[in-house]
């Protein structure tokens, strides 16, 4: 007599086939809802802004539900801050939080455009003494995209120093 055979394994976390009406981010009909436990627990888990707050949502992917991009995104800042406070644009695929676009939380960072698998953040720096209104360096744009495994995601070109090492 043979024993049956033993139940796969089961995960509490969703895949992407786990999700076929949109993303683990999706809520009130769009792709990243601000709002979801995910996006909370991906912004609690970068520590606090200056001022002591966490960070806040400024912008996202805008999709729909039903309209997905592969990689999905989200701006988050200084709460009250200006365009100097330091900001992290924060990565989602399908099935959850992939990451960080830099290590630190950069000022004068700006998601300027984006498609299925491709985010465009446009980055400037201080290079001198010049206002905090009004920063000399870049500016450039690099090009976050998400390869082919769903989870890594490649800058082009690479990320300059400046960017993560401000002058002052």
């Amino acid at each position: 007599m043979s024993s049956p055979e033993p139940a796969p394994p089961t995960s509490d976390a969703p895949t992407s086939a786990q999700v076929p009406d949109g993303p683990v981010t999706a809520g009130a009909g769009r792709c990243l809802d601000p709002n979801s436990p995910l996006v909370a627990a991906a912004i609690s888990s970068l520590g606090f802004a200056p001022g002591g707050n966490p960070f806040a949502v400024e912008r996202t992917s805008d999709a729909a539900v039903g309209s997905c991009p592969a990689l999905l995104w989200a701006l988050v800042g200084t709460p009250h801050g200006t365009a100097s406070s330091p900001s992290h644009v924060l990565f989602f695929a399908h099935a959850g939080y992939l990451g960080t676009a830099t290590t630190a939380a950069t000022p004068y960072t700006e998601v300027v455009g984006s498609s299925d698998r491709t985010v465009e953040v446009r980055y400037r720096w201080l290079d001198a003494d010049e206002p905090n209104c009004c920063p000399a360096g870049g500016p450039t744009v690099i090009t976050f995209t998400l390869g082919a495994d769903g989870d890594t995601i490649t800058p082009n070109p690479a990320i300059p120093n400046e960017v993560g090492l401000p002058v002052r």
